[in-house]
Formats: structure tokens, sequence, C-alpha cells
């Protein structure tokens, strides 16, 4: 890629989709964009409580949607991610 520039991209063998991390300086309008990333969890609310004993900073609490529980949490840089728990119905 040249300019000490590079992209790491990661997908089970064989899969149709998989995940690309790559450096915000190759998108130049990545301030416009909110990547969306959430990881299904069996056991949203044990997740949860895991999450806030290592003192995860939460966007969003743990609450009751529609279709099941969902939180939302913070890394170290700000970018926010998602925990959902199975669907409901």
């Amino acid at each position: 890629m040249g300019n000490g520039l590079f992209w790491l991209e990661v997908a089970p063998r064989g899969a149709a989709s998989g995940l690309v991390l790559y450096p915000k300086q190759l998108m130049t309008n990545w301030s416009e964009f909110k990547p969306s990333v959430v990881f299904q969890c069996d056991d949203i609310d044990g997740v949860y409580s895991d999450l806030q004993k290592n003192r995860v900073v939460f966007a969003k609490e743990l609450a009751q949607m529609p279709w099941g529980k969902f939180a939302s949490f913070l890394d170290l840089d700000g970018n926010e991610f998602g925990i959902r728990g199975p669907w409901e119905k």
C-alpha cells in the first residue's frame, strides 16, 4: 500500500463476509461516518456486568428494546460499539 499504511482483513475460511480494519487516513471523510459494530452475546447480562466490573465506559446503559437487550460502550479512542442479547419475540 505504501507510505507505511496497511489494513487488516479477518474472516473465517470460506466466509461471505469479514471484518476490515484500516487507518483513518485512508478515508478522508471518516468523521462523517458512524460505523456500526455490534457484538451478539448469549448472556448479555453477564457480559454487561463483566464490562462494568472492568470500568468500561458505557455510552448507552443496558436497556430492553423491542427486539432484545442492548447497550453501547466506548473504547479508549472514543469509538462506540454495541452489545446485544439474543433476539426476543
